[in-house]
This record gives C-alpha cells, sequence and structure tokens, in this order.
C-alpha cells in the first residue's frame, strides 16, 4: 500500500517510495517481490534506494490491493499530506511556524497511537516537534494569564486601598463612607467587569457588588450583580427556589450557608423555607435544612 499514492476522485496510481519510509523488515519484503517482478527497485540521485510497482495494470487488476487500499485510504490520504507538511518543514529550515497545531495536530497523534508500526521516524518527529512546540506555547500562555490576572488583582486591591485611606483621612462620618464605599466598589466592579476577560472580570464584578449592595443598596451595585450573575462560572452559582434572606460564611472560609424562602402561596405567603450550606469554592450542596417558614437568619456556631 505504501507503493501506491491513492486518488481523491481520482484513480490510484503507482509511488516511488524510500527504503526508510518502508523500514527494514517491510524493504526484505520488496526484495522478494522484486524477484517475483512485481516490484521494481533502485536508487536515486542520492543514493537512497527505493521500491516502486513494476506496472500500474497491477494497482488496478489486483483485486486484493484494491481492497487493502479501500479499507486503509483515509489513513493513506493522510498520510501522503503529513508527508508533504512535513518535507515543508525541513525545506523551510525546520521552521516552527510549519509545525501542525490543533485539529491537525490531534488527529496526527492519534493516527501515531492506532498506526504507529506503519509510520516513518520522519512523520514521527514532526508530530512529536509539533506536539512539544504546542505544549510550550500552551504554557507560555498560561504564564501570561496568571501575570495579567495577577497585575489586574493587585491593581483593583490598590486602587480599594487609596480609596478606603482616604476616606478615612478627610474624616466623614461611617455612614456618608460606607455610601461612599459602595459606589466606589460598584464602579471598580464595573470596570472590571468591562476590560477583563470573561473568565476574571464577571467574578471580580460580583464580589465588589456583593459589598457595595451589603453597604449601600443602589442600581448601579444591582445591574453589576445581575450582569456579573448572567457571565459568571456556573459551579459559582449558589441558588434558591425564591428569595435569598440571609448568608454568612463558615469561619475557615470553606463553606457558606444560605437561608430564605423556597415556596410561597398565591398572596405571596413563605409555606416553606431552607437553610443550605454550600462548599465556598465550587459552590456544590452539602447539605440542606428544611423550615417551617422563610429563614431570616444564618450563622455557623465559632
Amino acid at each position: 500500500m505504501q507503493l501506491v499514492t491513492p486518488g481523491e476522485g481520482t484513480e490510484d496510481t503507482r509511488r516511488r517510495a524510500a527504503r526508510a519510509e518502508l523500514g527494514e523488515a517491510r524493504w526484505a519484503l520488496t526484495r522478494r517481490l522484486a524477484d517475483a517482478r512485481l516490484v521494481v527497485t533502485g536508487q536515486d540521485a542520492a543514493g537512497q534506494d527505493y521500491a516502486e510497482v513494476a506496472h500500474e495494470a497491477l494497482i488496478g487488476r489486483w483485486g486484493r490491493l484494491r481492497g487493502w487500499m479501500q479499507s486503509d485510504r483515509r489513513f493513506r490520504l493522510w498520510q501522503e499530506r503529513l508527508r508533504l507538511l512535513a518535507r515543508d518543514w525541513r525545506e523551510k529550515g525546520r521552521d516552527p511556524g510549519a509545525l501542525l497545531r490543533g485539529a491537525p495536530l490531534a488527529e496526527a497523534e492519534n493516527w501515531l497511537a492506532e498506526r504507529g508500526g506503519e509510520i516513518e521516524d520522519a512523520l514521527r518527529e514532526f508530530i512529536q516537534t509539533s506536539a512539544e512546540r504546542e505544549a510550550q506555547e500552551r504554557a507560555a500562555r498560561e504564564r501570561t494569564r496568571r501575570r495579567l490576572l495577577q497585575a489586574s488583582l493587585a491593581a483593583a486591591f490598590i486602587f480599594l486601598l487609596l480609596a478606603g485611606a482616604a476616606f478615612w483621612q478627610a474624616g466623614v462620618a461611617r455612614q456618608q463612607r460606607d455610601v461612599a464605599r459602595a459606589r466606589q466598589w460598584a464602579a471598580v466592579g464595573m470596570d472590571a467587569f468591562n476590560r477583563l476577560p470573561l473568565n476574571q472580570g464577571p467574578v471580580i464584578a460580583l464580589a465588589l457588588g456583593v459589598e457595595s449592595m451589603r453597604l449601600e443598596p443602589s442600581l448601579q451595585a444591582e445591574q453589576l450583580l445581575r450582569n456579573g450573575f448572567i457571565l459568571a462560572p456556573e459551579a459559582a452559582r449558589m441558588t434558591h427556589e425564591n428569595w435569598v434572606e440571609a448568608v454568612a460564611f463558615s469561619p475557615d472560609g470553606r463553606y457558606v450557608v444560605s437561608g430564605g424562602c423556597d415556596r410561597r402561596d398565591e398572596s405571596s405567603n413563605c409555606l416553606e423555607g431552607t437553610a443550605r450550606v454550600w462548599e465556598a469554592l465550587t459552590g456544590r450542596e452539602v447539605a440542606r435544612m428544611t423550615h417551617g417558614g422563610a429563614v431570616w437568619a444564618v450563622a455557623f456556631s465559632p
């Protein structure tokens, strides 16, 4: 089959295969086929041994070979395409830009796992070099993402500290300070929501929005919470069927307890409430306690 070029909408044709592509075990078989005058062997201008089918009539008239080609056509078409890509990579001085990436690399790794014995060393090297390069690029992207996240969080933290210090130094009253801080946090949260990536901005916006609403409810903070919940990771959500009236963290910060009313009648009277315990990091519910009415306050024992 390595001596046949599979056609794509055309007839299969004979192909000259180098000894290095066939391997020594197949080369011994090639010599036997040459003795039977089915295969022709020779050397190219560089002195490299090669083999090819003696006549293309063999490809069209040998039913068993046609059956082999039909069953393995997808692999052979991929293999020929990869040989062209690998040759282009070598001719370009092993340019990293000519390596496989994404779906083509995944396909190559699958074929290598399934048909490794039929893939020559030159193609193996091309696939392995591509995989190593993609791993390096992925690690570099992750390092860049972490640096950006750290810088963003540090900037937000410093900004909040400076805002808090300014309010304290001004000597404003507690209520006025709370109102100002609530507005400031809502503004910083909205800025984080608009500027940071989707895996960062909504989470920071939610945290600042909660603190803003706790100090001084406002339309800006409410909108920030709504926007953050829409795009926040699903695992971070902890939900009741109705209003949540109270929330508290455990002393070690590992769990959150929430309470509220989960079922009301047509007159909005609470028929049943619950207190629910969640893992803080994952949002997974770990316990639920049912109450005859709304749960208005929750707390962890120290």
